[in-house]
């Protein structure tokens, strides 16, 4: 099972990959020899991607200001290991969280090109056969959210998914619209935030006060 965190500022399910592009890494290594990584610290910003030496330039990879590359490799093709860590990361706009889940199967055997192609919602920012990072921007509140919104005339509360990051109905609220003062509709049109149930029952009786 993939793990997940959250983090401050938050994938689908991935087919498994054939691992002949292993065999050639392997390949590369026993007659190629093994070329030097390197690995950038971890960051958020900026956006930090690598790019592969090209075949048959001996010299240190160009990493130029102007394209912000990370070069890696050697004259083989650098692709995702068994025991490279690769991180998917899901940046929720509304809140500024982010879910980071482990998950090396879904992208065992690719290359940089291959992975961005598979996975074409995401952004590459890291790529080495010691670690791989992904991120993607997504809109509205990650899971550790319940949202007090006013949803096709009804009040609710609404929490995205932890598996498909998809919005569910947790409840509805049997609460009549004309009893809420104008303020109040309006910051439910666009969605109050809460870190429990618990919150918004106060929130509701501080609006009875």
């Amino acid at each position: 099972m993939a793990s997940k965190s959250f983090t401050n500022g938050f994938r689908p399910r991935r087919a498994l990959v054939a691992g002949g592009a292993v065999a050639v890494f392997l390949m590369g290594a026993l007659f190629g020899g093994m070329a030097s990584l390197t690995l950038w610290p971890q960051q958020q910003d900026p956006f930090n991607l690598m790019q592969a030496e090209l075949p048959g330039d001996a010299q240190t990879p160009d990493v130029s200001p102007e394209n912000n590359m990370q070069a890696v490799g050697g004259d083989r093709t650098v692709c995702v290991l068994d025991t490279t860590q690769v991180e998917w990361i899901s940046a929720f706009s509304a809140c500024g969280h982010e879910c980071v889940e482990s998950d090396t199967e879904s992208a065992v055997g690719m290359t940089l090109e291959e992975l961005k192609s598979t996975y074409a919602d995401y952004e590459v920012r890291m790529f080495t056969t010691a670690k791989v990072k992904l991120k993607r921007e997504l809109m509205g509140y990650c899971p550790k959210h319940y949202v007090l919104l006013l949803d096709h005339g009804t009040v609710c509360v609404k929490r995205t998914d932890p598996d498909t990051f998809l919005p569910y109905v947790v409840m509805e609220i049997p609460i009549e619209i004309d009893a809420l003062d104008e303020e109040t509709r309006a910051e439910l049109e666009v969605g109050i935030p809460f870190d429990s149930l618990e919150q918004i029952n106060a929130f509701f009786e501080s609006l009875e006060s």
